[in-house]
Formats: structure tokens, C-alpha cells, sequence
């Protein structure tokens, strides 16, 4: 029963839908159904990322490419190959832990490293500091090139971190993202397959991703390996009647190593590129999601309505409302866009 009156927005910028991408670190040194068997990541950069060369965070496991890790012998090259996609100006950095935990809420602090849990790195006790922070400095120190560290956590397995996990991602700068369960399709078109934008864990709060990722589209990986395709049904869900969300292209390191998988993923690149997009970093989102939580609305006694957040929040919009827009004298609008599900106002900057 709220008034219809514009409300802050986070899927859309000067009228255009937000377009953001990110990869979780798995499957990096998979070898790919191509000539030479290139390793599933040298694929991804090749045929995406340097195709493509729009904004996206790219996250490695430090136990799966790192010396100490499961695979030491292979670790210069994978190292190397982790230092070019660092280095490429369309890159954000961030870390998918050190040791991948499948279940956040199981494993404890001082567990074997046995597969069960976790990668079954040698000799390694699982430590909440090792994965986090042990694993964004190893990226710092190995792998960025100068001018960039890692922004980003994105969590692993079943994506459910504890509180003390989230604050010890934020008390160490770091941005925190993943899980949800955002799979809405044409054949489940349920409100309940759409996940908030946000899980909060006591005083902390951990982003969602704002779509999921092909592992759910190909069954866990079992196929078909085409599977992925079908997120664009996703994004047209979230998009129609009204729109829910911002385009997420979100994948892993494996999808470069099948020959269906690569050519779904190419698809939906290319299905996204040929709609009215805004495209910006995951650290972008995650900025705008934080202003959200903050924004206030309040009407003063002239019946004048008075927003408030902090920097990077520039959307605001109106369900529903087909009359004229009315924003003069306003501040801050820059100016206005009516789309398929109502008028959306640009902000000159934070509110």
C-alpha cells in the first residue's frame, strides 16, 4: 500500500539496463575439447574476455593454481596465465578463497584439508584467515600487476559464510558476493526462483549474486553442457512484466573447456550485447546495492519529497505511471526515460 512515488533503483542507469560479469575460479587449469587442449582458462580470455573486453571480475583458487596448492608442478604456468588476465584493463580482481569450502556451515577452524569439505590440499588445516585474507594477499603479492588488488571475496560451495566470515571480508576491505538462487525461467516462471539482493547475517551483510551461474543450468555440470543458454530466459523473466534485476553474466573457468558450454556462453554474450545495456563492474553493483540500504525517503509538510544515500546511487523509479514526469524544479534529475514497467530518473549523483 506505499504511495506511487519514485523509489530508489539499482538495476538501472540513464535509462539502460546494468550489465555487469564475474567468474568463480573453478575449473581454471580444465583442459579444453580444442587443438592443443588449452587449458579452459586461456580459452575464456581468448574466445571472451579479449573478444568482448567489457568489465568483469575474475576471481582464481589460490589451492588449485598457487605452489602450495594441489597442483605445484603446473603452478608457474597457471600462475602466468592468472598474471595476464590480471593485467588486462578490463579486469577487476578478487579472490574464490584458498582451499574452495563446499559447506561453509560445517567446516571449522583446524579441519584436514580431506576433499570432504574442501579441496584436499596436502597438509593443509582449514583457517578462516587463510581463505580469506591469506588468499587476496597471495593475489596482491604473486599476481596483480601494480595499481591493482584484489576487491572481491566471492564465496564458494553452498555460499552461506558465517558473520565472522563477512566481517573479516570487510574488515579487510574486501567486497563480498555470491549465492542466491536467482533461476527464474520459462519453465518455472515463479516469483519465489527470484533471490533478494541481499542475505543479512546478524550485523553483517553478504551481496547475492543477481543471477546465478551455468552450474545450475547444466544440472551441476552433468548436461547438457548447452545449458547455460537458457539464462537468457532469465534475464527476459527479470526483465518483463517489470524488471528485477540487472543482467549477471556469471560463470566459471569449466565452461571454457567444453565445446557446448563455450558456444552457450558466446550466445549469451552476444544475446546481451544486442539490448540497451549500461555496462559496469561487479564493484559497481555492489556500491549501489550498499547506497540502497542506506537511501532514505521522507515528505516534508509542503508535501516536497526529499531523498537521501550516499554516492553512487543514481537511479530512481516510478512503477507504473504513465502521466507526464513532473521533476521541475527538482534537484538533481538530470532527466527521465519511460520504459515497459515505468518512468525511471537519472541523478546527476548521490542523493
Amino acid at each position: 500500500a506505499l504511495p506511487d512515488v519514485p523509489m530508489p533503483d539499482v538495476t538501472t542507469e540513464n535509462g539502460q539496463r546494468l550489465w555487469m560479469s564475474h567468474i568463480d575460479g573453478d575449473g581454471f587449469l580444465n583442459r579444453a575439447e580444442l587443438p592443443g587442449t588449452p587449458y579452459a582458462a586461456e580459452v575464456v580470455r581468448s574466445r571472451i574476455l579479449q573478444k568482448y573486453r567489457l568489465p568483469t571480475t575474475v576471481s582464481i583458487i589460490e589451492g588449485e593454481i598457487g605452489p602450495s596448492g594441489l597442483y605445484p608442478k603446473q603452478s608457474p604456468e597457471l600462475e602466468r596465465i592468472a598474471r595476464d588476465f590480471f593485467k588486462m584493463p578490463t579486469v577487476e580482481l578478487a579472490s574464490h578463497t584458498y582451499s574452495h569450502p563446499f559447506d561453509w556451515r560445517v567446516v571449522e577452524e583446524g579441519d584436514a584439508a580431506s576433499g570432504e569439505y574442501s579441496l584436499p590440499i596436502p597438509g593443509y588445516r582449514y583457517s578462516l584467515d587463510r581463505e580469506i585474507i591469506g588468499s587476496a594477499e597471495y593475489i596482491n603479492q604473486r599476481l596483480a600487476p601494480p595499481g591493482k588488488r584484489v576487491k572481491f571475496i566471492l564465496w564458494t560451495g553452498n555460499c552461506l559464510p558465517s558473520e565472522k566470515a563477512i566481517r573479516m571480508a570487510r574488515k579487510a576491505g574486501l567486497y563480498n558476493l555470491n549465492g542466491g538462487d536467482t533461476t527464474v525461467r520459462n519453465s518455472h516462471p515463479f516469483l519465489s526462483l527470484v533471490t533478494p539482493m541481499t542475505r543479512p547475517m546478524g550485523r553483517e551483510l553478504q551481496l547475492y549474486a543477481p543471477i546465478m551461474n551455468e552450474n545450475v543450468y547444466t544440472n551441476l555440470w552433468r548436461g547438457p553442457f548447452y545449458g547455460f543458454r537458457r539464462v537468457i530466459e532469465t534475464f527476459e523473466r527479470t526483465e518483463n512484466p517489470r524488471r528485477l534485476k540487472p543482467i549477471n553474466i556469471y560463470y566459471h573457468f569449466y565452461s571454457g573447456a567444453k565445446t557446448a558450454s563455450l558456444r552457450a556462453l558466446e550466445e549469451v554474450y552476444k544475446w546481451t550485447l544486442g539490448r540497451q545495456i549500461n555496462p559496469v563492474y561487479l564493484s559497481d553493483y555492489y556500491k549501489r546495492v550498499l547506497a540502497y540500504q542506506q537511501a532514505t525517503i521522507a515528505r516534508d509538510l509542503s508535501g516536497n519529497l526529499h531523498y537521501q544515500a550516499p554516492d553512487g546511487l543514481r537511479s530512481l523509479r516510478q512503477i507504473g505511471d504513465r502521466r507526464k514526469p513532473n521533476y521541475m524544479p527538482a534537484a538533481n534529475i538530470a532527466g527521465y526515460r519511460r520504459l515497459h514497467d515505468g518512468i525511471y530518473y537519472a541523478l546527476g549523483g548521490g542523493m
